[in-house]
């Protein structure tokens, strides 16, 4: 019943954090603490109408300690795999760069896996499963590697419903089921009691659960270090890139776990009327859920576009405001989420241009909360998130109240972090605005002229009027600055008084965001 829950409640907080953008699984309105009411019903019919436990047969009892180990590893894969890629509903978007709508298969398959699991069984699922991860990262197109997506989320739910009991069957297998009589039963009989062969069923449980989450935990902690490898020991930076080693292992060690352990325990698992219910449910959830939420989703938030700027206020041409951010993550310096904090302080500047540095929250440690959708249709802008999840960077967003013609980004070149630039060109009411967002790295001066350079030939490439804006880590005194404006015609908006700096250096006080502006 637990199991059957999980499954359906993982769909439910997927289409939520959908209308929430992707911020809570409660939604961002007000009343919007009535949203769980769904949830705490569904769980209330799953355990009225649960009637048949699972029954442990003689077939398990020979169950191998490493059958027990692959279990224990499938199933912390599993709980990992899930959470990194299928808790968030423009997590799997966000990582192929590809347009946030694309979040709607994903929703819509895995939702339809809820449905129509188990899929055939243990080898038909783990090879739709293999097949979508293959498909994934092995295509350089992304259509095909949507398709990928979503046939790892048709499985995942199959994989949940047959790798969960199965290692839990495997882990107890040790114990003698006890039979007898019923009708011979009566009060004056004492019932027999199961006696573990090696150990308890409690110390295995234990054992197993601190395993499991040891597993899962160095899983986590190693997709945090992709993009922060910068701030490791020497010996760990090798994780650079590493990304889709750690895919495949989590992928194939879920494959293996469900094949060899489901198909030794076939006999004793059956499909019970919880499999219908489930089913029943999911329908329900389409209809019930659905429709209400993608509602929501279309009136509530205004659409890119809606906030575009006039061309005068009265008699007077409109002026262009900018801001430039490092979001950190989306934390503040207290670790909390500066989501909200954030969007109060656009609301208050109103800018026509925004440029956020290190604003790839899709990243696991980051929660998987993704920002620049969050602004963007609060704000009403138009938007590009670059570079994609996989390329391990913090990430630049660029949201602007004009349309956008031309997008394009790179990965600055760097022995440490992955710094990123991006390159944009806006139709500012009929005039072509070229806009460029940078984070330059902090891992030193030579990698930082490096990507300096690399941005220079940029601005000198472009013609017309241009704008050059972000996180630069170069304080204004530098040999950096002083190169950048010689060799150029850019204009310092700070020397004119007319720029808010934010971010000075920690230790200085020097500014290390910048403005600058050239034709």
């Amino acid at each position: 019943m637990a199991l059957h829950g999980l499954v359906l409640s993982n769909a439910l907080l997927l289409w939520l954090r959908w209308a929430g953008l992707s911020l809570n699984p409660l939604l961002d309105l007000p009343g919007s603490g009535f949203s769980c009411i769904p949830l705490a019903a569904l769980c209330g019919v799953l355990l009225y109408a649960y009637q048949h436990h699972l029954q442990l047969g003689k077939g398990s009892a020979n169950t191998t300690l490493w059958r027990r180990l692959l279990g224990l590893l499938g199933l912390a894969s599993l709980l990992f795999f899930t959470q990194w890629l299928f808790t968030a509903p423009t997590a799997i978007p966000r990582w192929l760069g590809v347009h946030h709508a694309w979040g709607w298969l994903v929703l819509a398959t895995y939702t339809l896996g809820i449905i129509c699991a188990p899929l055939g069984g243990a080898v038909a699922a783990a090879a739709l499963f293999g097949v979508g991860a293959i498909a994934f990262h092995a295509s350089s197109f992304p259509g095909l590697s949507l398709c990928g997506a979503a046939a790892m989320g048709l499985a995942l739910p199959s994989l949940w419903l047959l790798l969960v009991p199965s290692t839990f069957m495997s882990i107890n297998a040790h114990l003698e089921p006890v039979h007898f009589d019923s009708e011979r039963l009566n009060s004056a009989h004492e019932l027999g009691v199961a006696t573990p062969r090696r150990s308890s069923c409690s110390l295995s449980l234990c054992v197993g659960a601190v395993f499991l989450t040891l597993v899962y935990t160095t899983l986590l902690a190693l997709t945090i270090a992709l993009t922060t490898y910068d701030y490791l020991p020497p010996e760990l930076r090798g994780l650079r890139g590493q990304r889709f080693r750690i895919f495949y292992l989590t992928a194939s060690v879920i494959g293996t776990a469900v094949v060899v352990l489901r198909s030794s325990l076939a006999p004793t698992l059956q499909s019970t009327t919880m499999d219908r219910l489930r089913r029943v449910i999911g329908a329900g959830i389409c209809c019930v859920c659905v429709i209400p939420i993608a509602s929501i989703y279309t009136a509530s938030f205004a659409p890119p576009g809606s906030n575009s700027p006039p061309l005068t206020l009265g008699n007077v041409a409109s002026d262009l405001r900018l801001v430039s951010f490092n979001a950190y993550q989306g934390f503040n310096r207290a670790g909390g989420n500066n989501f909200h904090a954030i969007r109060s302080m656009l609301d208050d500047f109103d800018p026509h241009i925004v440029a956020l540095q290190e604003s790839d929250t899709m990243q696991t440690g980051s929660g998987s909360l993704d920002l620049t959708l969050y602004l963007a249709l609060h704000r009403g802008m138009y938007s590009f998130a670059n570079p994609a999840t996989d390329a391990d960077s913090f990430g630049c967003t660029l949201l602007s109240s004009f349309p956008i013609l031309a997008a394009s980004g790179i990965v600055l070149p760097s022995l440490g972090e992955n710094a990123c630039f991006q390159h944009v060109l806006l139709n500012v009411h009929g005039t072509l605005l070229h806009v460029m967002n940078v984070h330059l790295g902090n891992d030193g001066t030579t990698d930082r002229d490096k990507q300096l350079e690399l941005v220079l030939a940029y601005v000198q490439n472009a013609s017309g009027p241009l704008i050059l804006m972000g996180d630069f880590n170069t304080r204004k005194n530098s040999r950096a600055y002083a190169s950048m404006m010689q060799s150029t015609q850019l204009l310092d908006a700070g020397d004119r008084g007319s720029c808010v700096r934010p971010s000075p250096h920690p230790s200085t006080g020097v500014p290390i965001e910048y403005i600058f502006s050239g034709m």
